[in-house]
């Protein structure tokens, strides 16, 4: 049952992009006054059909691509794979004057041609604009984490801020935070932050920070300004010496302080003891329970007492540190552990670039991921200096594109969580806006993609086909309804720049010749037409070969295991 469900959502996907094509070709043609013939979705033999008025609409047996036939002409085809129009005479009556395509001007004739692929990259944006309009809550501007030696932390900003607005423009919730400050690198900025029940100014210069797509080989420069919408929750780090008599232990999580819940380390930090001077701690410990499948660890519950100076921070007499970049692990073998790494090591810098997330912890040995890098981490309350020996391996992706990383092989522990979702403000305007931008962008990575593609960045064993297709409507609509609308738009984008390439007999191919003939003013000559539509065709099934090929090779693994080889 379940395959029968991946084939039709693979067919409702194709269908609904094939038809938004073909669409764009037929609206354009009524519109020019064009008699079109038949509108397909499909090629080969029909299905079924019916006429309305002087079109023949039908459904053909090949689902993978379709056609427009108009008065005086082949097909457009919307899919560049085949244009298979069954032969037929046309019979033209002298109502038909003028209304050949042929007829047309030739600026008419390519907005028929280009109204195919403009749809396909049009219609995402009324995809993303229902998806966005369904989002009746969003992540509120509230600053979770300030991350030290950031441009936040250095102009004073604090966990629990919100952020009113910046430089002028309000922010309703964080997208519209990352938005200004992404879009702004080097600017100094104004920041209006509600704190407590005062509103306060402060001047913020978001660092430039590099965003690097290492399939593309694309690099991108956006600000940042060192904050994030998730709390700290209140995982504890290594604990000092003076806090170890009471029992805590690092990686435990403060649940409740005299009775009362703990959820974030700031609520620790904020806390003060009681004039009692005395601290009921409750918290889980992850400890390690033997199975016949290896270790599994499980939430001990623990509650421990000790004596504080009254009115001291609670974080103080706990002696309660972040866990972030502590390390609660760190592999066999691997670099981390060949360079001495322990487990409670704080990392703080890496070839002299302070480590503020483990994001960076990844990212700041790629431009030199081989040889030796010098860590310094924190231990016992001293910094020690550390020699890691990276060594890179290769791997394949799920392209079959061949990619190199490196694995230090350490592993850190720590929870974090946001504020509590807000309703969606402006929800129409935001989707509307949103769509926009959302189309934009992913038409740019696309076209990118396609560029790296020619030139050689990108292997050719990136490029799917059908099965590619069926796996990723498959999938997508595993993760549910918004996922597999999300495929549809992507997809339709492909579909839409690859129809627009200048190889005969796709729609580029023809806008080429149109630009041809506009500067020639006539048209190429049939014979030119025909070996330039050969050679075109010779190179989209050879596309396809590729395309085949690489789906075969992705799927080979199952393709043995369904008949049993080895």
């Amino acid at each position: 049952m379940s395959g029968l469900k991946d084939i039709l959502l693979f067919i409702i996907l194709l269908g609904v992009l094939i038809f938004v094509h073909e669409l764009g070709h037929f609206m354009w043609a009524k519109i020019f006054g064009v008699k079109v013939l038949k509108f397909s979705l499909g090629f080969g033999r029909k299905l079924v059909g019916f006429r309305r008025g002087e079109t023949e609409y039908l459904i053909s047996v090949i689902p993978l691509g379709g056609y427009v036939k108009m008065l005086g002409e082949g097909a457009t085809g919307g899919d560049g794979v085949s244009d298979e129009v069954p032969e037929d005479s046309e019979v033209r009556t002298p109502e038909d004057r003028g209304r050949a395509l042929a007829d047309k001007p030739l600026w008419q004739r390519a907005v028929i041609l280009v109204g195919g692929p403009a749809m396909n990259l049009v219609f995402p944006i009324f995809i993303y604009f229902f998806v966005l309009l369904g989002r009746d809550t969003i992540a509120p501007p509230s600053v979770g984490t300030v991350f030290a030696g950031q441009p936040a932390a250095q102009a004073g900003l604090r966990p629990g801020d919100q952020i009113v607005s910046v430089d002028g423009t309000a922010t309703y919730g964080w997208e519209d935070v990352v938005d200004e400050v992404e879009d702004r690198p080097g600017e100094p900025l104004e920041f209006r932050v509600r704190r407590g029940s005062e509103e306060i100014s402060r001047t913020i210069t978001p660092r430039t920070a590099q965003v690097v797509m290492p399939i593309l080989g694309f690099v991108s420069e956006v600000g940042r300004i060192g904050v994030s919408p998730y709390y700290r929750t209140s995982i504890l780090g290594p604990p000092p010496s003076a806090a170890s008599p009471s029992g805590l232990r690092a990686f435990d999580e403060v649940v409740t302080v005299n009775g009362k819940r703990v959820r974030r380390l700031i609520d620790l930090e904020r806390a003060r003891t009681p004039d009692s001077g005395r601290l009921e701690v409750g918290l889980l410990r992850a400890a390690p329970v033997r199975t016949g499948l290896g270790a599994v660890f499980v939430a001990e519950a623990l509650r421990v007492g000790l004596d504080a100076v009254p009115g001291r921070p609670v974080a103080d007499a706990l002696g309660a540190t972040s866990s972030d970049l502590v390390v609660s692990r760190v592999d066999p073998g691997s670099a981390a552990a060949r360079g001495g790494l322990r487990v409670g090591d704080r990392l703080l810098r890496l070839d002299d670039k302070p480590l503020v997330t483990w994001l960076d912890v990844g990212l700041s040995p790629e431009s030199d991921p081989e040889g030796a890098h010098t860590l310094l981490v924190e231990r016992d309350g001293r910094e020690v200096p550390l020699t890691l020996d990276l060594r890179t391996e290769t791997f394949r992706d799920p392209f079959g594109q061949e990619q190199k990383r490196f694995s230090i092989g350490i592993t850190g522990y720590q929870r974090n969580f946001p504020d509590d979702p807000i309703p969606n403000p402006n929800r129409l305007s935001r989707a509307f806006f949103g769509a926009f931008a959302e189309t934009g962008n992913v038409i740019r990575l696309t076209a990118l993609g396609f560029a790296a593609i020619f030139q050689g960045k990108v292997s050719v064993s990136t490029i799917g086909g059908p099965v590619l297709i069926f796996d990723v409507a498959a999938h997508s609509a595993e993760a549910g309804a918004t996922s597999y609308l999300w495929a549809m738009a992507l997809i339709s984008i492909n579909l839409g720049l690859l129809n627009l390439l200048p190889i005969p007999v796709l729609d580029g191919g023809q806008l080429l010749f149109f630009a041809i003939e506009a500067v020639r003013r006539k048209p190429l000559s049939r014979r030119t037409r025909e070996i330039a539509q050969t050679v075109g065709l010779i190179l989209i099934l050879a596309l396809i070969a590729l395309a085949l090929k690489n789906d075969i090779a992705r799927k080979w693994a199952d393709i043995v295991g369904l008949f049993g080889c080895s």
